[in-house]
């Protein structure tokens, strides 16, 4: 089962194994297309990538989410995506709609399913409201709990991203996921493909 809330299509047309690794510098440095492998093979931690916009984020995350269906352990399925030009915006939105009715649904509930997958990936989270940190505390914590891997990209630099979170969440994330910060010498990823 996948659960594809939201990818923009011209982003599904990026390949993980042709995106352009020459052009990416790594902070610290790391093999990062090993790293993305041992994710995609639910080896060691999840992984957050951060850096400006333009260095190729988004393109590594949907990359990855083409390939996943290839890991997966045998007999598990499951893999929930909030990608694209509208992911962490919709999945906010979403959120503070049903708090603010009375559905039946809570979002708590949609958070929980969403994280119950055997791997997570949540692109451009920004953490610019009281409310939008609440929903990211609440997918760390029940990804933490589940035990799914999370695939994370943000604007946010690493000091920025540690010191928005409560120190709990931030325990969790610094235990589940590696954060590697990412630079591009050539300028925009987008104008170079």
């Amino acid at each position: 089962m996948i659960d594809l809330d939201y990818v923009a299509e011209d982003l599904l047309e990026e390949d993980l194994w042709s995106f352009h690794w020459d052009l990416l510098n790594t902070k610290p440095p790391v093999n990062l297309k090993k790293q993305i492998e041992c994710f995609l093979r639910d080896e060691g931690k999840g992984l957050i990538l951060s850096g400006s916009q333009g260095v190729g984020k988004t393109h590594l995350l949907i990359g990855a989410y083409k390939v996943l269906g290839h890991y997966l352990p045998e007999g598990e399925e499951g893999v929930s995506i909030v990608a694209g030009r509208r992911g962490w915006s919709w999945l906010t939105a979403a959120c503070r709609e049903t708090f603010s009715s009375k559905a039946e649904i809570s979002w708590e509930n949609i958070l929980q399913k969403k994280a119950s997958a055997v791997f997570f990936l949540l692109d451009d989270v920004s953490l610019n409201s009281a409310f939008e940190k609440q929903i990211f505390e609440r997918i760390v914590e029940a990804c933490y709990l589940t035990g799914s891997k999370m695939f994370i990209t943000t604007n946010l630099a690493p000091e920025p991203l540690r010191t928005a979170i409560s120190r709990h969440t931030f325990s969790r994330l610094a235990a589940t996921t590696t954060v590697i910060q990412l630079t591009s010498e050539a300028g925009d990823y987008r104008n170079c493909v």
